[in-house]
């Protein structure tokens, strides 16, 4: 059977959007989706299979049902943190490596060479038996109405940060990667993680940020936007929210990212990992609220990443100076390191 590859694909499961990489051809492609999902029973997964709506899927997979991306949000979504990652990952890869057909748009049965699913630390654990059933359902799986098959050839799942042990050389380094809800810290020796000197802070991400907010916010999603919004330019709260709120948000903001930091900063300070690194590598969509105040705690060993934020540019010019680049620099490495290697 004649056959195209895929050589390599990221796919990091983030709280709010699901990051896609993947390499063909020389060439690196990139695509993000919500990382809603919900699930159908099989009369529903055919009713969204025959009316598509636009950045969503819908995916019949062991008797069960998903549908995901933006048709599977629902208003005043907030974020659970009680649930990992890996409870919905086998629907969000699925749709991921279907969208991903659709964008090579071959009539060839694909293989998929080499695959990396970026997922917490402390959900290790379920690694091997989350591969095992994600493997499984890649051979023949319903997308969007049709049955979709594809060959795989290395399939494996990392931690989030993996992508920095791909460019860290030190003896003593660290990383702390700030997402939307959790915070990851990581200890690494010649970019070989330590694992017991790293930790993911459940709910110590932008979310705790929310938490701090005395305002109700339609999703955490929009709340995190408002927020970031509000940190690059105070002006930009006005477009965001009503106006006759926007004097009492801005200032309740402003509170929440004191406490917040004051926080955050004691749980940076009780890191072992941070502490003994002559590098400390950060990224993650909310590390640059952080920005200044990590600038000033740990001076000439932090690293931003501002040249790999610039690389990401030029390799995807419609990213140039979206805030995306900090959330998808992780995947980015980790693709890096599997081309070249």
């Amino acid at each position: 059977m004649e056959t195209e590859s895929i050589e390599a694909i990221v796919i990091d499961l983030g709280t709010s959007l699901t990051k896609v990489l993947y390499y063909q051809q020389g060439q690196y492609h990139f695509f993000a989706q919500s990382s809603s999902v919900l699930e159908l029973d099989h009369r529903k997964y055919q009713q969204h299979a025959a009316h598509p709506q636009t950045k969503t899927h819908a995916i019949w997979t062991e008797g069960a049902g998903y549908l995901v991306g933006r048709g599977a949000s629902q208003p005043y979504e907030e974020v659970d943190l009680s649930q990992t990652k890996a409870t919905s990952a086998i629907a969000k890869v699925l749709a991921a490596i279907g969208e991903i057909k659709d964008r090579v748009n071959s009539d060839k049965a694909i293989k998929l060479e080499n695959v990396i699913l970026l997922l917490p630390l402390k959900e290790r654990k379920e690694y091997e038996t989350l591969k095992t059933a994600i493997v499984k359902a890649l051979y023949g799986f319903g997308f969007n109405g049709k049955t979709t098959k594809f060959w795989v050839g290395r399939f494996n799942i990392q931690y989030e940060g993996y992508g920095i042990t791909t460019i860290s050389t030190e003896e003593r380094a660290a990383f702390a990667v700030f997402g939307q809800k959790d915070l990851t810290i990581g200890a690494m020796n010649q970019g070989d993680l330590t694992p017991n000197m790293s930790q993911t802070l459940v709910g110590w991400g932008m979310s705790k940020v929310l938490e701090e907010v005395q305002y109700t916010f339609e999703s955490d999603v929009y709340g995190a936007k408002c927020v970031y919004s509000y940190n690059q330019r105070r002006t930009n709260l006005k477009k965001l929210i009503p106006a006759e709120k926007v004097e009492f948000v801005s200032a309740s903001i402003d509170r929440a990212l004191s406490s917040s930091w004051y926080q955050i900063e004691r749980k940076l300070d009780s890191s072992q990992a941070l502490m003994d690194a002559v590098t400390i590598y950060v990224t993650g969509g909310s590390s640059q609220l952080w920005r200044k105040q990590l600038k000033g705690v740990y001076g000439r060993r932090l690293n931003c990443l501002d040249g790999i934020a610039r690389e990401i540019a030029e390799t995807f010019p419609q990213l140039d100076k979206d805030p995306m680049i900090l959330r998808m620099a992780d995947a980015y490495l980790t693709i890096r390191g599997m081309v070249a290697a």
